[in-house]
C-alpha cells in the first residue's frame, strides 16, 4: 500500500488507487495517519470535519466513516477502536508524508557533516514527494490546517538546506533556479531573497543580484509598505563591497586650483565637468577633489582613463562593477542604461579623465557622481573651466627656491609658458636633471617660436599634445584657429559668417578657445607654426 498526503490524498493498494469517496472520509483518514499508530480521540474527530458547530449526528457520522475506511483498506492498513477513539497502524514506509521526514532528516544530517553531494541527492527525494499543498482538496478543520501548514514550512526548510547543499556541491546556477523558485512562491521571504542575492553576486551574476534586490524591495514597498530588513540591506552591501576602492594617486606637486577644487567639492550636481586647454591640469585637479570625496561615497570609487572611446570606457565599467565581460550588452545605448541600473542604488564615485562624451555616463537615481575631464565643454551640465596658473602657484611649480634666486627669470619662464601646469612641469624636471641651468638661461630661448622647443622632456612635449587636438578638429575649425593666431580675426578668407561663427564654437568646444574668442597662448603658437608651414 502507498499513501500520499503531500499534496492531494491518494491511496493505493496491490490492485491500483483505491476510492476512498467523499470529503469527510477522506478527513478522517488524514487525521489518523497525522497520528499514525496513536490513537485520535472521537472529539478531535468530529472537529476536525465539522469544526466549532457539527451536528448532533457527528459521533454517528465518524463511526460510519470509519467502517467505511475499514472496508476501502482492509488487507492494507488496520483501523482499530482504541477507548474513546481510533487508531490507525501503517507501515511509515508506505505513507510519503513519514518518508519525507526521515530523508529530509538524514539530507540535513548530510549537510550539516559536510557531504554535500550526499545531501542534494537525498534532499532532492524527499522534496520530490510534494505533489502540491499537504492534504490538498481535503476540507479540514483548524487543527489538520496547523499541521499542514507546519509542514509546509517544513518543506520550506529542506529547500533552504537544498540551496545550501548546492552551493556547497558546486552547483551554484542550481542553487540560483531554487531560490527563484522559493521567492516566486513567498515573496515576502527577505531571507530568501537574501539568498539569491548573494548567490548571483557569488555567481558573477551582479546585475541580476541588484536587480533582485531591487525587485524584492519593490515588492516589499508595494504590497507591505516597508523597505527591506537588515539581512537583505547586508546582502545588497556585500554586492557593494565588491567595488574597487581606490582611486589613483594624484600629482604629489599639485599647486593651487583651490577656489575651483571647493567648487566641485561642494557642488550638488551628480556630474561635474572639468575642461580646458591641452596640460592646463585637468586631470589634476579631478583626482585632487576624487580624493577629497571618496569618504563620502563608501560603496566605492571607480577611475578609467577614456582612451579607446566611450564604448570600451563603459565596458570597463560594467566590468569593475561586476558585470562579467560576455554579459556585457553590444550597443552602447545599452551598456549604458546597465551602467544606470547598477549605479541607482549605490554611493559609487566615478572618475573619468579624458572623455571625449559625457552624456552616456550621466546617472539616473540614486547618489553615485561623476566627475569627468575633458578638453571639450559639453552643454547642460556644470563646469569647472581652468585657466592658467597664478605667479604665486606657478612658482611653487617651477620651484620656490630656484624662483627666489633668479626671481626675474622666473617670471619670464612662467609667462611663456603661459601659467600652463604641464609646461611649468616640464620645465621643473629639466631643471632637476640639470641643477647647474639657470632660468636666466631658459628664459632667453623662451622668446617667440623657441617657446615649444623648450617645453619637451623625454616622450612628453607641449607641442606634440596641442598638435594632437588640432588634428582633431575639422578643416574649417584648423582655419578658423589659424586666422585668429595671426590676424585676431577668425573670418577674412571667404566664409560666410555662419561658417565662421560654426569654427569658432567648434575652437571653443575643444578648449583651444575661450569663450570670448581668444586663443590659448602655447595653442597660438603652435597654429602660428602651422600658418606658416602652410604658407611655405
Amino acid at each position: 500500500m502507498r499513501l500520499h498526503v503531500l499534496g492531494p490524498l491518494e491511496v493505493h493498494g496491490a490492485a491500483g488507487r483505491l476510492p476512498i469517496g467523499g470529503v469527510k472520509r477522506q478527513g478522517v483518514l488524514v487525521a489518523l495517519l497525522l497520528r499514525a499508530g496513536e490513537m485520535v480521540s472521537t472529539d478531535r474527530l468530529v472537529e476536525t470535519l465539522w469544526g466549532e458547530a457539527p451536528p448532533r449526528s457527528a459521533p454517528s457520522n465518524v463511526r460510519t466513516y470509519v467502517s467505511d475506511l475499514r472496508r476501502v483498506l482492509a488487507g492494507t492498513a488496520q483501523v482499530s477502536s482504541v477507548g474513546v477513539g481510533y487508531r490507525i497502524e501503517v507501515d511509515p514506509g508506505e505513507v510519503d508524508l513519514h518518508v519525507f521526514h526521515r530523508l529530509a532528516d538524514s539530507g540535513e544530517e548530510a549537510l550539516r557533516a559536510g557531504q554535500h553531494s550526499r545531501a542534494v541527492e537525498v534532499l532532492t527525494q524527499a522534496l520530490g514527494l510534494w505533489r502540491g499543498r499537504a492534504f490538498g482538496g481535503v476540507e479540514l478543520g483548524p487543527w489538520v490546517d496547523a499541521a499542514a501548514t507546519a509542514l509546509d514550512d517544513r518543506r520550506w526548510a529542506v529547500s533552504s538546506a537544498l540551496v545550501e547543499a548546492l552551493s556547497g556541491a558546486g552547483r551554484g546556477d542550481d542553487a540560483i533556479c531554487v531560490l527563484r523558485e522559493m521567492v516566486a512562491e513567498r515573496p515576502f521571504a527577505e531571507g530568501t531573497w537574501a539568498q539569491l542575492v548573494g548567490a548571483l553576486h557569488r555567481a558573477g551574476r551582479t546585475a541580476e543580484a541588484l536587480a533582485a534586490f531591487g525587485k524584492a524591495r519593490d515588492v516589499l514597498r508595494a504590497e507591505l509598505g516597508l523597505d527591506p530588513g537588515p539581512q537583505l540591506r547586508d546582502a545588497q552591501r556585500r554586492v557593494f563591497a565588491a567595488v574597487p576602492r581606490g582611486l589613483p594617486p594624484g600629482p604629489a606637486d599639485f599647486a593651487g586650483r583651490r577656489k575651483e577644487l571647493d567648487a566641485i567639492v561642494a557642488a550638488t550636481s551628480r556630474v561635474t565637468v572639468v575642461c580646458g586647454p591641452p596640460g592646463i591640469g585637468k586631470s589634476a585637479l579631478v583626482l585632487r577633489a576624487a580624493e577629497r570625496l571618496a569618504p563620502s561615497f563608501p560603496d566605492g570609487q571607480l577611475y578609467h582613463s577614456v582612451t579607446r572611446g566611450t564604448g570600451e570606457a563603459l565596458t570597463e565599467l560594467l566590468c569593475a562593477l561586476g558585470i562579467r565581460r560576455e554579459e556585457v550588452p553590444a550597443e552602447i545605448a545599452d551598456r549604458a542604461t546597465a551602467y544606470r541600473s547598477l549605479l541607482a542604488e549605490r554611493r559609487v564615485l566615478i572618475v573619468l579623465d579624458g572623455a571625449r562624451e559625457v552624456a552616456p555616463f550621466v546617472l539616473g537615481a540614486g547618489q553615485s557622481r561623476v566627475l569627468v575631464s575633458t578638453r571639450r565643454i559639453p552643454g547642460g551640465f556644470e563646469t569647472v573651466r581652468l585657466g592658467p596658473l597664478s605667479n604665486r602657484d606657478a612658482v611653487r611649480v617651477l620651484g620656490i627656491a630656484r624662483a627666489a634666486n633668479e626671481p626675474q627669470a622666473a617670471h619670464a619662464v612662467i609667462r611663456a609658458c603661459a601659467g600652463n601646469p604641464r609646461a611649468l612641469k616640464i620645465i621643473a624636471e629639466r631643471l632637476a636633471l640639470r641643477p647647474g641651468m639657470t632660468l636666466a638661461r631658459l628664459a632667453d630661448r623662451m622668446t617667440g617660436a623657441g617657446v615649444l622647443d623648450e617645453l619637451a622632456i623625454g616622450t612628453t612635449s607641449v607641442r606634440a599634445e596641442i598638435t594632437a587636438s588640432l588634428d582633431a578638429l575639422s578643416p574649417n575649425a584648423v582655419r578658423a584657429l589659424r586666422a585668429l593666431a595671426t590676424t585676431g580675426d577668425a573670418g577674412g578668407d571667404g566664409r560666410t559668417e555662419s561658417e565662421v561663427d560654426l569654427a569658432v564654437e567648434e575652437l571653443v568646444a575643444a578648449g583651444l578657445v575661450d569663450p570670448a574668442g581668444l586663443v590659448d597662448p602655447l595653442v597660438q603658437l603652435v597654429a602660428r607654426e602651422l600658418s606658416e608651414s602652410v604658407s611655405l
